[in-house]
Order: C-alpha cells, then sequence, then structure tokens
C-alpha cells in the first residue's frame, strides 16, 4: 500500500496542470550537464549566493528554508581543468499526513511517514548563471499539490578580456592577536631583544573592477619580556596600500600588485635612541600570491620591499624594509573568516652615519568580516 501511495503522489505530480505549466521554468532550472571552461570563465567564481521567493509564490505549509541569506557554496573541479559551482538548500519540513517534498519534479529531497511528521532536507543545486530557478512541491496521497517558486541569486567575479571583474564591493576589516619576537640593533647604543604581543588590524575595500584599497595598522600592545631592564618599547607601523587583480594565473592560483605609503615608528625610549617618524611611498609594487586550497580555504604569500624615502637617492639596499608574510584564511561563512599568519619584518637605514636595523618575527591568529 505504501508503494502504491508513493506511485499515486507521483503521477499526481507528474499530471498536475500546475506542475505542467512550470515545467519550463523547472526543466531550466534543474541540473542539466556540467558547463565547459568556456561557459564557466562568462561568468567566474560563485563568491556569493541567496535564495529568494518569486514574486506571487503561494508557499508550502510546514516548510523552513534554513539560512536563506546565506547559503554553502560548494566548489568542484571539473574533468576540463576548471571549477563547478553548487548551493545547498536545506530546512526542515512539517506534514501531518504521509507527504512528499520534490526538487524541479526531479528529486525527493523529504518524506513525510507515519509517527515521523518533520523531516530535514538539504538538497544540491548546480550555479550556472547570475540567477537559477527552481521549484519545490509538497504532495499529499490524496493528490494535493502544495507548490513554492524560488530563485537562487548568486554572484560571480567576471572575466572580462584578461581582467577579473569583481561585481562585489564595500569594506573587509580584519583583528589579529599574538606574540612577537624583536631584535633591535644600533651602531652607537645599546641593542636589545624583546618579546611582546602585537595587535594587527586592517580595512580593506574592494572596488569594481580589479582594483581595491586597504588600511593596515599594527602595534606592539605590551611586552612580555625586554633584555635591558626598564626598556618598554613600543614599535608602531602604518600603510594605506592600492591592489591590483591579475589575471595571468589560472584558477586556484590569484596574483595582484600593491603600492602604496607607510609610516613606522619607536616609541618608549629615550629621544636619542632608535628611530621616529619614517615614512614616505612604496615605488616598488610588492606581490601577493594566493592559493585557494578549496572552497572555503586559502593560502596567501606576500613578500615586500620597501625603499626609506629619505634616504632612497643614496641606494636601496643599505636604506630599506623588507617583509615577508604567509597566512592561512578559513571562510565561516559569507561574512566572517578565521585565520592565522605568520609574519616577518626587518627594517635597515642609516641616520647621520648611525646604522639602525630593527626585525620582528610574529605569529598572530585573528578573524575578519
Amino acid at each position: 500500500m505504501k508503494d502504491l501511495s508513493r506511485i499515486a503522489l507521483l503521477c499526481a505530480l507528474l499530471c498536475s496542470p500546475i506542475v505542467r505549466g512550470a515545467s519550463t521554468r523547472a526543466e531550466q532550472a534543474a541540473p542539466g550537464a556540467p558547463p565547459t571552461t568556456a561557459q564557466r570563465v562568462s561568468t567566474g567564481r560563485v563568491i556569493s549566493a541567496k535564495l529568494i521567493k518569486n514574486k506571487d509564490a503561494v508557499g508550502i505549509r510546514g516548510l523552513r528554508l534554513s539560512n536563506p541569506g546565506q547559503l554553502i557554496i560548494e566548489e568542484k573541479e571539473a574533468r576540463d581543468g576548471g571549477y563547478e559551482y553548487f548551493v545547498r538548500i536545506s530546512g526542515e519540513f512539517t506534514a501531518l499526513e504521509d507527504s512528499l517534498l520534490m526538487l524541479n519534479r526531479q528529486e525527493q529531497i523529504a518524506k513525510i511517514q507515519s509517527g515521523r511528521l518533520t523531516q530535514a532536507f538539504n538538497a544540491r543545486v548546480q550555479v550556472l548563471s547570475d540567477r537559477t530557478d527552481l521549484r519545490l512541491d509538497a504532495l499529499s496521497p490524496s493528490g494535493k499539490i502544495e507548490s513554492l517558486d524560488l530563485a537562487v541569486l548568486a554572484r560571480f567575479e567576471r572575466a572580462q578580456g584578461s581582467v577579473m571583474e569583481s561585481i562585489v564591493s564595500g569594506w573587509k576589516s580584519s583583528f589579529s592577536l599574538g606574540p612577537s619576537l624583536i631584535s633591535h640593533r644600533e651602531s652607537e647604543a645599546m641593542s636589545f631583544d624583546a618579546t611582546t604581543v602585537t595587535f594587527k588590524a586592517s580595512v580593506d575595500r574592494r572596488l569594481v573592477g580589479p582594483w581595491s584599497v586597504g588600511a593596515f595598522v599594527f602595534v606592539t600592545a605590551f611586552p612580555v619580556q625586554a633584555s635591558v631592564d626598564g626598556l618598554s618599547p613600543t614599535f608602531l607601523g602604518m600603510s594605506l596600500r592600492a591592489s591590483y587583480l591579475t589575471a595571468w594565473l589560472p584558477q586556484p592560483w590569484s596574483l595582484s600588485w600593491s603600492a602604496g605609503f607607510y609610516y613606522t615608528s619607536l616609541f618608549g625610549v629615550d629621544e636619542t635612541y632608535g628611530f621616529t617618524n619614517i615614512h614616505g611611498p612604496q615605488p616598488i609594487p610588492y606581490p601577493t600570491l594566493v592559493r585557494k586550497l578549496s572552497s572555503t580555504s586559502t593560502l596567501s604569500f606576500t613578500p615586500k620591499y620597501s625603499p626609506i624615502w629619505a634616504t632612497f637617492p643614496r641606494g636601496l639596499m643599505d636604506h630599506r624594509q623588507l617583509a615577508l608574510g604567509l597566512r592561512f584564511t578559513r571562510q565561516i561563512n559569507l561574512k566572517r573568516a578565521w585565520f592565522a599568519s605568520l609574519d616577518y619584518s626587518q627594517f635597515k637605514s642609516d641616520f647621520n652615519g648611525l646604522s639602525v636595523t630593527s626585525t620582528s618575527t610574529s605569529l598572530a591568529g585573528g578573524v575578519s568580516f
């Protein structure tokens, strides 16, 4: 009898004029053949997706959708070397009698049976364009059908010529905290080593197109240990940057170049000791290489070389800042992520015959949103 009821439900679904009237849209929304690399390049990488109800949608009683504004995005490598993108539609379906919940007339995603009135569901839908229409149908043994028309709205990075154009803009912030090992050497003053806790913060804004802008600041929040008693050095650094995302590398790699303005200073010691207010432009662009490890994880590497503006005419190699940065990021949802970073920085220059070399190695963990 249960099998007969199921057959009756399916027949009701296939024969219903309501469903037949929506078959064209359902067939378009149903997952089809995997897209080719050329098709994927025309839309780019899916970076966010949300679920909305179509206008005049009647709805299904007992249906609850989970987090429709922030759908989980899945990325899968295709045989042709490109990537396919999917979103997860999830929630709960509750009914007082035996019922089926169908997706696009093709997939049963929930089944209500006697003794079990609520069923959780989780279905995967392939994303091929900005808008993917889909349909949910709830069927009862009596032949009654309730339907809900939905659409997945996706946002992409689009390829135009040789440049990836992001259609997402807005500010993104990150904050981190961690230990730093500092070594400071001067030719005519006492050198010192210190262990401190360093606070870092950054803000970035992705502009329309391959460009973005950002700002970064760090400060040694408080010392943990210093080799010279009574010495409490505070290092402060700031930078402004503009970045350009290139299209030189294929996925899962990406490469951007940045240049801007920096400021650094040493506080908390005698005025004749250390350095203060060293600032100037960064005339040599530095790269950031990013490797996408999965749909939620990335690894980035940034080497930087910056000549000191005040001594730039007298040579580069003796008056400069070198930096190396390694960062692992794990996306929590569309807005939040956690990350771990390892950074090395060396500042070296001459001031009126005084040679100063200051190095810092820091490990930090933080969040971005």
